[in-house]
């Protein structure tokens, strides 16, 4: 064997070692790695000249390791030894390990990310536990099982020194909401680490429309969502959601255009969340085929408007938060404004009708969904800022 020098540590965790033998002969290099098992690095045939080369890999030496004693043999197409060839027993070591002492690792964050956020921000990729400076294959799968669009660096994922590696991953803002799987797979030390992403899209209300005229006091809104996810659902006067919304918008310019400015208490309409008549206990689930429906009974006729969020509740019914410690919501829906008018009867005193009202007190914001009536209080602050920050771009 002529390279590498004997005693002169490899700069390299793949070595590349040649030397000369019987031309169409088979050179193996094996070598003791974890659990004190016989692997092999590689292997390559004699040429017709005598000279041979052969790329290595020493993907199980074990975590940390930067010895390993190795032996080079060579065999004839039976798999004995070649007569009169000697093996080779030499000592490689390494400047840095070729398998990291750091465990196997792959983290997303958040790991609950939003349609938006995954495609404006993007979702953070990290991983631990492959060979040094070796190239890996990053691959997307999405809702349907198959390979997603995504755009990460402009450069090949190549881990670092440590075995690490990190990229952002971001969607296109077509994508839609479902399970992802993100997989990372080392060239060399065949390593492959996957992960999970429930991706949450935003919510519609497909139904009332906007503008529509409804009779009686029962309205059944349906709409679309994540499979999965549960729905919040929110119903106000127009009167009140205009003034709640002026006035959320007018704080926010007060302050600087912060997204941290807070309406005036009076601002939100204070039954959102605490009114026990004004929330629900019924978890709003989107079904298999991405649908959801609720029917909601009204205090009054009137002017309403309409608008849904997308969150992830637990078994318990409370919102899930991601490991950034946000709750996961998504939206809100596109407002939906329409009128809700009183019934008519026939009685027997008259041929006409009679239009007749709704008893009951001011029609207080009405909050449907279990877990997320927590999250809704703020909920028409929280669609003022998403549309005013959609607006400004």
């Amino acid at each position: 064997m002529s390279t590498p020098p004997d005693g002169v540590p490899s700069t390299t965790t793949t070595p590349v070692f040649s030397g000369t033998g019987t031309p169409g002969s088979t050179v193996e290099i094996a070598y003791i790695g974890a659990g004190k098992k016989v692997f092999t690095a590689g292997s390559a045939t004699v040429g017709t000249d005598g000279t041979w080369t052969i790329t290595t890999s020493f993907a199980d030496l074990g975590p940390g390791i930067t010895k390993a004693v190795l032996t080079v043999d060579e065999l004839d197409a039976t798999g004995a030894p070649v007569s009169g060839a000697t093996p080779v027993i030499r000592l490689v070591s390494f400047t840095r390990p070729p398998v990291q002492a750091q465990g196997e690792s792959i983290v997303l964050t958040p790991d609950y990310p939003t349609v938006d956020g995954a495609s404006t921000i993007g979702i953070g990729l990290a991983t631990t536990g492959f060979a040094a400076d070796e190239s890996l294959v990053v691959t997307v799968t999405g809702p349907n099982g198959k390979a997603a669009v995504w755009a990460g660096s402009e450069t090949a994922p190549v881990a670092d020194a440590d075995g690490a590696f990190s990229e952002l991953i971001t969607l296109p803002a077509t994508a839609t909401g479902g399970e992802y799987v993100v997989t990372v797979t080392g060239a060399t030390s065949k390593l492959v680490l996957s992960k999970k992403a429930s991706v949450l899209g935003d919510p519609t209300i497909t139904s009332p429309t906007a503008g529509q005229r409804l009779i009686g006091t029962k309205v059944t809104f349906t709409g679309t969502g994540t499979p999965g996810s549960s729905i919040g659902l929110v119903v106000v006067p127009t009167g009140e959601f205009k003034a709640a919304e002026a006035a959320a918008t007018s704080a926010a310019s007060a302050g600087g255009g912060s997204s941290t400015a807070k309406a005036p208490a009076a601002a939100t309409p204070s039954a959102a969340a605490s009114d026990p008549t004004g929330s629900s206990d019924e978890n709003i689930v989107v079904g298999a085929a991405g649908t959801w429906s609720v029917t909601v009974t009204l205090p009054k006729p009137g002017d309403y408007t309409a608008f849904a969020i997308a969150g992830l509740v637990d078994a318990a019914g409370d919102p899930v938060s991601d490991n950034t410690g946000l709750p996961v919501l998504a939206g809100p829906s596109a407002d939906v404004e329409f009128v809700l008018a009183a019934p008519t009867i026939v009685t027997a005193s008259t041929t006409g009708q009679q239009e007749l009202a709704f008893t009951g007190t001011n029609a207080a914001p009405y909050v449907v969904s279990g877990g997320l009536a927590i999250l809704l209080g703020a909920g028409l602050l929280f669609a003022t800022r998403r549309r005013r920050e959609d607006g400004a771009e």
